[in-house]
């Protein structure tokens, strides 16, 4: 694919009206038309989904649409449905590209900070959270774990969730490399580079948090985001953002295209 054919997709098919509505509780008040409109979400990914090759089919719906306000049940069950679907999305999305995910469930953390009565200082807790992450985790989840400790410190009020984290080894090759040769990038590549700080800024924050949590390690640029829920309010991945899955697209094209560059400028050299 050409760099100009890339740039021409639309990375931001659901605007942010869109992706409020169905963030909310609209649909508990605005059934039929909220989960219409969830369904058309859905579509739009099915067709899409043909360019990246992931095989997604959009169940038939379960729920009889009315515009009479939805029993809670019904509600609830929908909400499940979409969490479910987003879920999809996403994974295949992660699998496809050049993505890898890991998981950390907070309650493991929790429990470990309880058997310290809670760690009243936060020294002592981040102590707990080293003890943590070196005894439970694999060595590349520790890596990202002890780079990323103060995120963990904002998750610590989540009884019962998860913290995921998100890597890419192209990406960070590719920003390493930009760091080196920042002409050669603007002078070859400044149209995709811009590209892909535009695909970053929606995949940064794939629920919408408003305060991405990124880090650029020697091998990998990480992504952490957390799911769960607190005494005042909760997020999981039916926040994500709707257009993720069309940003994980693009990057990927974005970086298969600058390694083209890269081999072709290296053959002329030698």
């Amino acid at each position: 694919m050409e760099l100009k054919d890339i740039l021409n997709i639309n990375r931001y098919p659901f605007d942010e009206e869109i992706m409020v509505y169905l963030s909310g509780e609209t649909v508990l008040y605005d059934g039929a038309e909220g989960y219409i409109l969830f369904l058309l979400y859905l579509r739009y990914y099915e067709k899409f989904s043909l360019v990246m090759g992931v095989d997604f089919k959009v169940p038939i719906p379960q729920f009889f649409l009315s515009k009479k306000r939805l029993k809670t049940d019904t509600y609830m069950n929908l909400l499940q449905e979409r969490r479910e679907k987003n879920f999809q999305l996403y994974d295949k999305a992660i699998k496809w590209s050049s993505w890898e995910c890991g998981v950390i469930q907070l309650e493991n953390l929790n429990n470990d900070l309880d058997a310290d009565g809670r760690a009243v200082s936060d020294k002592e807790r981040q102590k707990t959270i080293i003890r943590h992450v070196t005894k439970h985790l694999d060595s590349e989840m520790r890596q990202m774990a002890l780079n990323m400790q103060e995120f963990f410190f904002e998750c610590l009020d989540i009884s019962h969730g998860q913290v995921t984290f998100l890597w890419n080894r192209k990406l960070a090759s590719y920003l390493l490399f930009k760091q080196n040769n920042a002409d050669f990038i603007k002078r070859c590549f400044a149209e995709g580079d811009y590209g892909i700080q535009r695909t970053l800024s929606v995949l940064n924050d794939p629920l919408r948090y408003g305060d991405p949590m990124t880090c650029l390690l020697p091998d990998k640029y990480v992504i952490a985001f957390y799911e769960g829920e607190d005494e005042y309010n909760g997020t999981d991945i039916s926040d994500l953002n709707l257009n993720f899955g069309v940003n994980i697209y693009v990057l990927e094209q974005l970086l298969n295209y600058v390694e083209t560059i890269l081999i072709k400028t290296e053959e002329m050299d030698y």
